[in-house]
Order: C-alpha cells, then sequence, then structure tokens
C-alpha cells in the first residue's frame, strides 16, 4: 500500500486487506489504526525510519494469527517522492521531483508472509513439497535471507549510533565537570582579586 508521511492510506492493493483490521467507529484511513495489532509495533517504527531516513527498512518476522494459525510476517517500507498535487489514488510515485513544488513524501509498505511456515496444526504448507511450490519456496527463502540481513545490518547501526551517542555523553560530561573546575578557579582568582584591592585601600 501507499502511505503518505502521515501515514494515511492513498493507495492499497486487493491482498493487504489480510493484514489490517479495522478498529470499530468513525471510518478512518490511518495505517497504524487499521493495521494488525501485532504488526502495529514494527510497522510504526520501520515507517518512522524509512521517512526519517529516506531508504528501505525491514523489520524482524512477527507471528501473526490467521484464523488460528501462526505465520511469520515482514514488514518492508520503502521511502517514495511525488510530486505535489498529484491525485492521491493515481498510485504513480517517483523516485524523486524535478518540479518547482516541493515532492511529497510517501512510503511504500510490503507485508512478506512466509506461507510455509506454521507453529502449530498438521503442518500441511511445510509438508507440500511439490515441484510446482518448490520454486515459488525457494524464492521466499532467498527473500526472507536477504530481508533477515538487512535487519541484521540496521540494528548493527543503531547499536553503533546508541554507543556513538553514550560515548558523546560521557564526552560531554567530562567536558561539563571540566567547565566546573575552571568556574571554581575563576571564584578563587575573583576572591583574591579583590582582597588585593581591599588590601591596596587600606
Amino acid at each position: 500500500m501507499l502511505v503518505d508521511e502521515t501515514y494515511r492510506i492513498l493507495h492499497i492493493s486487493e491482498a493487504a486487506g489480510r493484514y489490517l483490521k479495522h478498529p470499530g467507529g468513525v471510518l478512518t484511513s490511518d495505517l497504524l489504526r487499521l493495521v494488525r495489532e501485532e504488526l502495529r509495533f514494527e510497522l510504526r517504527t520501520a515507517l518512522f525510519q524509512a521517512l526519517e531516513e529516506n531508504k528501505m527498512v525491514v523489520s524482524a518476522p512477527v507471528f501473526v494469527q490467521f484464523n488460528g494459525t501462526p505465520r511469520r510476517v515482514i514488514v518492508a517500507v520503502r521511502p517514495r517522492t511525488a510530486k505535489a498535487g498529484a491525485p492521491e489514488n493515481a498510485g504513480v510515485v517517483e523516485e524523486s521531483g524535478d518540479d518547482e513544488k516541493p515532492a511529497e513524501r510517501l512510503a511504500l509498505v510490503f507485508f512478506v508472509e512466509d506461507q510455509s511456515t506454521s507453529t502449530g496444526g498438521e503442518g500441511v504448507a511445510l509438508e507440500d513439497k511439490s515441484p510446482e511450490r518448490e520454486p515459488g519456496h525457494a524464492r521466499n527463502e532467498q527473500l526472507l535471507a536477504q530481508m533477515e540481513g538487512e535487519l541484521r545490518r540496521l540494528r548493527a547501526r543503531l547499536q553503533a549510533t546508541v554507543e556513538g551517542y553514550e560515548s558523546s555523553n560521557e564526552e560531554l560530561k567530562a567536558a561539563n565537570e571540566e567547565l566546573q573546575s575552571i568556574n571554581e578557579e575563576y571564584r578563587s582568582t575573583t576572591e583574591e582579586l579583590d582582597t588585593s584591592k581591599e588590601e591596596l585601600h587600606r
């Protein structure tokens, strides 16, 4: 599906309805209110990172219950831009805007489901090894491996950012202590100067 920077749905495919559940009440196009609860946290995080950093973000696999059967679902968000004022339902998205008008920030949201994964039941999908299903299964596994690799890279980057923040915080603390020390020296020097002035006036 296609959403704007406020996470409002602009365009949706027929298959996306599987991952949505209307909460009841007034109709809404807010994706975070419509998406299944199990996917909400990962989707919110992926949307924020994708729009802020302007790059594709892939979530960790999340188990979602479909009619009592758990399936692994991965959320992928790819940022896009569109010409300002373009029809919302046109479905035409560009990599960058060249017009004078500022480009509108959008995001393409994909839900990638591993159809062969189940933690319960009879495991029919896992036992079906017919030649017709093998190629599709292999492609799903390859895509899953790529996305998991992207996830590991993003987590490593996040860890590096956190460590960098902690290092900067330590440096700031040290600088603050040094500033306090300088301030104490300045105060002491000022007091000595005042004392010298009093002695000179005697």
